[in-house]
């Protein structure tokens, strides 16, 4: 069953929009000396925009940086690029981690769970259609 965690404090309407914060504070953070110096050099804006458009990513839906140095991240990019990380790594540790543990007798810190794969190959489909056809994500 799939469970929204939705606020009404995140703006959007891909699974994505209940990250976006996370996601722009790090990037903040993580770089925070060389987006300073970008600043100061004029290179970069102080504003990151964030664009919500329900829109497939071949109408223009990834990042880039204007000549003023704005940073433009779209939420349907945003969303392809946490559903497949999200896909792979359930993939990774459920269908290859788990079953090899198991077969040299190492130690798994939990039970193989194909459900969790099955439902996180149902969300790799609506990330991957993303690229062509925006769906609205099914979140009953």
């Amino acid at each position: 069953m799939k469970k929204s965690v939705r606020k009404p404090v995140h703006s959007g309407n891909q699974p994505i929009s209940v990250l976006k914060h996370n996601i722009t504070t790090r990037l903040v953070d993580r770089n925070k000396i060389y987006i300073e110096q970008l600043q100061s050099s004029f290179t970069l804006d102080k504003n990151i925009k964030y664009h919500i458009a329900d829109l497939p990513l071949i109408e223009k839906q990834c990042p880039f940086i204007t000549e003023e140095g704005t940073i433009n991240i779209h939420e349907t990019y945003l969303s392809y690029i946490w559903i497949t990380s999200y896909y792979f790594f359930v993939f990774h540790e459920e269908l290859l981690v788990i079953p090899e543990g198991k077969k040299r007798d190492i130690p798994v810190r939990k039970e193989q769970d194909l459900q969790l794969y099955e439902n996180a190959k149902e969300l790799f489909d609506y990330g991957t259609s993303l690229i062509k056809i925006y769906s609205k994500w099914d979140i009953v």
